[in-house]
């Protein structure tokens, strides 16, 4: 799910969120907190509703009693404790809950990383990062929140932010290897990104006590290429490995970097000793990246598409043998094995999932896709107009929804409804596939 900008909202959701910005400044954020909990409900990928939602939570907070808060946080509480079981195939239902609380404790940690935790299933990191930072400024101490944080920022590409975090907790415990080691990779990826370090910043030097061995490292790093770099890390990752072998952080660096360097074979062997250990054996992330990793061998090898394509089907039915719960997987594979015509497998996968709220619409979407591809229009129709009923906004999918329903009328010969499904994606984009010509065909010579 990607996040969303406010101006790709739904116009009548744009209105909702204008009448909340205008109960807000008059004094009611009761109203407003709960048009804007509508407004994610709907759409729980737009930061911007969200930012907006927390101000009118911090403008009640200052207007309720004390007395008032506490037996409102009493009722929802049992909320978020079921938002803590859901999190995982109810991402959303888990976000709006945690809200709930939120509403009259924004900085309550519990909500606050549920959040956090649901908005990354769903892949809206932004979010993520938006409700871990409240933690991080509201409990400074909170080491959990601050690690979660760190590595957040780093798969988004930002080893900037993540280094400032490292930075100041490794100055206050020295002794801390997790932010040692954040600290580490934050700095290889920030020279990586740069094509060097950054030695007008001098920033580094703060996480080492002995300053020639700072001084020696500027030296080092200021002429080293990114191989040299990478090389570097992959010796430095098998030493700590050999010091503490149960540690998976620095199996997951070493992998990192053999890939980056290309050595395809090396990273899928680190890997596949990663997932033996206790902490990586029912990590689903290390099993779905050793799949990406020999896909990327395979198309190193200069694979043809066919080959590619098996090895991502069969990685895909392992994923879903070995995490029968991960809906992503099942997504994936539901996805890929529609793109290779075999319908009826894919139904079922797109089945089995259809009561994840991160996927119900997607999954209807794309059951739809295999019934009207086995040509059981009727059955495809249905499909169609239940994911068309759950899509706000004409966004791509809907647009290839509405556009899917209007085909399903045409081959039963409704010509009426077919045409009226075509304008609704010609209003909303008339260079959609074919549908400036279907539309232009009903609607005949002037």
């Amino acid at each position: 799910m990607p996040e969303k900008p406010l101006s790709q909202l739904d116009p009548g959701l744009q209105k909702q969120v204008e009448y909340a910005r205008n109960a807000l400044e008059r004094g009611n954020p009761d109203y407003a907190i709960g048009l804007l909990g509508d407004v994610l409900r709907r759409e729980p990928g737009c930061l911007v509703v969200r930012r907006f939602l927390r101000a009118a939570q911090v403008k009640r907070l200052s207007t309720s009693s004390s007395v008032k808060r506490a037996i409102r946080l009493a009722l929802h509480y049992p909320g978020l404790i079921w938002a803590g079981f859901i999190r995982k195939w109810q991402s959303a239902k888990a976000m709006d809950l945690s809200e709930q609380v939120l509403g009259w404790n924004p900085t309550h940690p519990r909500a606050l990383h549920v959040l956090a935790d649901a908005a990354i299933r769903l892949g809206l990191k932004e979010t993520a990062i938006f409700a871990l930072e409240a933690v991080v400024d509201a409990r400074p101490d909170d080491h959990r929140s601050a690690v979660v944080l760190s590595r957040t920022l780093l798969q988004l590409e930002r080893p900037g932010d993540a280094l400032k975090i490292a930075e100041g907790w490794s100055r206050r415990r020295p002794q801390d290897e997790v932010f040692r080691d954040l600290l580490k990779e934050a700095l290889v990826t920030q020279s990586l990104h740069k094509g060097g370090w950054d030695s007008g910043s001098g920033s580094y030097r703060d996480k080492l006590r002995d300053e020639d061995q700072a001084i020696d490292l500027e030296k080092r790093n200021r002429s080293a290429t990114p191989a040299e770099t990478l090389q570097r890390i992959i010796r430095e990752s098998r030493e700590a490995i050999a010091r503490d072998p149960e540690a998976l952080n620095h199996h997951v660096t070493l992998v990192r970097a053999y890939q980056d360097s290309g050595d395809f074979d090396q990273a899928i062997e680190a890997l596949e000793r990663a997932r033996q250990l206790r902490a990586g054996s029912s990590d689903p992330s290390l099993a779905r990246r050793l799949v990406d990793l020999q896909v990327a061998r395979l198309k190193a090898r200069q694979a043809g598409e066919d080959e590619v394509f098996a090895l991502r089907v069969s990685g895909f039915r392992k994923l879903v043998g070995e995490f029968p719960r991960e809906a992503s997987f099942r997504f994936e594979l539901a996805n890929l094995l529609k793109s290779a015509g075999q319908f009826d497998e894919a139904a079922r996968h797109f089945q089995e999932i259809q009561g994840v709220g991160a996927y119900r619409v997607q999954a209807t979407a794309g059951l739809a896709d295999c019934f009207y591809g086995k040509g059981l229009t009727d059955l495809a129709l249905a499909q169609y107009e239940a994911a068309r009923a759950a899509l706000p906004v004409m966004d791509d999918l809907k647009k290839h929804v509405v556009y899917h329903l209007g085909l399903c009328h045409e081959a039963a010969g409704r010509t009426d409804e077919a045409t009226t499904a075509f304008k609704q994606v010609y209003a909303s984009d008339i260079g959609y596939r074919d549908v400036a010509t279907r539309v232009g065909s009903a609607s005949g010579p002037a």
